[in-house]
């Protein structure tokens, strides 16, 4: 079987954009001054720390985001998701869910 596939290889400007352009979109800030930064703590473990401002905000530019990545919890959808909420695609049980759960939308709209 020749299933399709495509494959991504993305740099840290490549991730970090990515992330600025999802994140720009949920501040309330019609214009802004932005920094993001990869952190690595001691379990070599790796997150983004972001901060947005007022385009005026020079302070950002100060930010140390190593400190503050040890006062912030975290705030993203999925780490403040309770774990049942989650959908795993490849988790056979719960993609039928999804499927089912989709079908199930798809017949109320249509109606």
């Amino acid at each position: 079987m020749n299933a399709k596939r495509q494959y991504f290889k993305l740099n840290e400007d490549d991730i970090l954009g990515i992330v600025s352009d999802y994140l720009s979109t949920q501040v309330d800030f019609e214009t802004f001054k932005s920094r993001l930064a990869f952190v690595e703590n001691e379990d070599n473990e790796y997150r983004i720390i972001a901060a947005y401002g007022e385009l005026e905000d020079e302070s950002i530019d100060e930010i140390d985001f190593e400190v503050l990545d040890k006062t912030l919890k975290f705030n993203g959808e999925r780490s403040t998701m309770p774990n049942e909420f989650q959908i795993e695609v490849t988790n056979p049980e719960k993609n039928a869910i999804l499927q089912r759960l989709i079908t199930t939308l798809d017949l109320e709209s249509n109606e």
